[in-house]
């Protein structure tokens, strides 16, 4: 991995991977979806269990990186879609999956990043796009009426 994303991986860390872990069981060799993939902590743990498959989603631009240095690592059992969540029936639809996981909410990583635009910290723009949007944050408090 290179130094850009082993960064980015080490500045989040997912507080309920041991549990999930615990819970699923992945040494039986199922696929799993990470539906939240972020800093990959998940995909990272799941597919050191020799058996394991993980399709991975995530909407942000920032986290492609990771996510193309653990597909060098594992070719054949990650599979990583720049989408939403929402659109897990189009790729299952042609899968199967085992166990689903969502960890829901912001990460540190766009949290840290103070260009992101989601901290009260910075005095960047105003922007809290996770991906896959046109629209700021700023564009939407300064533009749209209280009925948009």
């Amino acid at each position: 991995m290179n130094a850009s994303s082993t960064s980015l991986e080490a500045s989040h860390f997912p507080v309920m991977l041991e549990k999930i872990i615990q819970i699923c069981s992945p040494k039986k060799g199922e696929t799993f979806v990470d539906c939240t993939f972020g800093g990959g902590g998940y995909s990272n743990k799941l597919l050191k269990f020799q058996k394991t498959k993980v399709i991975a989603f995530d909407r942000d631009n920032f986290i492609l990186q990771i996510a193309g240095d653990i597909k060098k690592k594992y070719p054949k059992r990650f599979f990583f879609y720049r989408k939403k969540f929402s659109q897990i029936n189009t790729v299952l639809s042609k899968n199967s999956a085992d166990n689903i996981i969502f960890d829901l909410g912001l990460s540190s990583i766009q949290l840290n990043n103070f260009k992101r635009g989601f901290s009260f910290k910075s005095k960047d723009k105003l922007d809290m796009s996770m991906g896959l949007t046109d629209i700021s944050a700023e564009e939407v408090v300064n533009n749209c009426s209280e009925k948009n």
